[in-house]
């Protein structure tokens, strides 16, 4: 019979190997939940689910894609197999002619780690002009306020106070955000605040699985919105 000094090494390793097998388990099991109310989703709005190496491209469909693309295509073969895994489900499709997608993302800061839920429009023509579109914030005033903070400033005593406008062309920015492109970006804002317009697309996203499609639809249909009128 083995003495206790014996026992306890087995003991430790045992349950050592039991976490993490355990751990895998629930893992993979979390990963079908998501995958299956990802499913869920795509055939509620008529929209294709993506996995895998066919996500892991989608993901790429920026203006600097290309170059990641060439460079990803360099890694070892079971590196980007590994790579392509990790890109897991997205949710793709075209709503009012806008091509759009919602996708989960892991984060990691320090030893902690969470999911976000995007959900992205792409603009039908991207602006050849840096344009970036974010709700303005009790910080942003504060920092106008104390540091000077600028922004483009477009004379309508609705939208300035509510949008902050950051551009590399300002007369092209004036152009852009007409008076229907300042109505759906203001309708946007002042339903999600987590949303961000950009030159190539408008992005909404909120920490947690929020694949509902009752949550969704309107995200999607108010980042659309805001695509159409700068992309036309």
């Amino acid at each position: 019979m083995p003495d206790f000094e014996t026992a306890m090494p087995v003991a430790m390793i045992a349950l050592v190997a039991g976490t993490i097998v355990a751990s895998f388990v629930l893992s993979a099991r979390y990963g079908r939940k998501k995958a299956e109310k990802a499913r869920l989703l795509a055939e509620a709005l008529g929209f294709r689910l993506v996995q895998d190496r066919e996500a892991a491209e989608a993901a790429l469909d920026a203006s600097e894609g290309e170059r990641i693309r060439a460079g990803l295509d360099k890694l070892p073969s079971f590196v980007r197999s590994l790579m392509d895994k990790a890109a897991g489900t997205r949710v793709q499709g075209e709503l009012d002619g806008v091509r759009v997608a919602v996708w989960l993302e892991t984060r990691s800061s320090g030893k902690s780690s969470s999911t976000w839920t995007i959900a992205r429009a792409f603009l039908p023509t991207p602006l050849p002009f840096a344009l970036r579109l974010t709700r303005e914030g009790a910080m942003t005033k504060l920092g106008k306020s104390l540091f000077g903070l600028k922004d483009l400033e477009l004379g309508d005593p609705d939208f300035d106070p509510k949008v902050r406008v950051k551009t590399s062309d300002p007369a092209q920015a004036k152009l852009r955000l007409d008076a229907a492109a300042r109505r759906a970006a203001l309708s946007l804002f002042e339903a999600q605040h987590g949303a961000v317009a950009s030159s190539e697309h408008v992005t909404w996203e909120r920490q947690g699985v929020h694949l509902d499609p009752d949550l969704v639809r309107p995200v999607l249909e108010a980042l659309v919105s805001v695509a159409a009128a700068l992309g036309r």
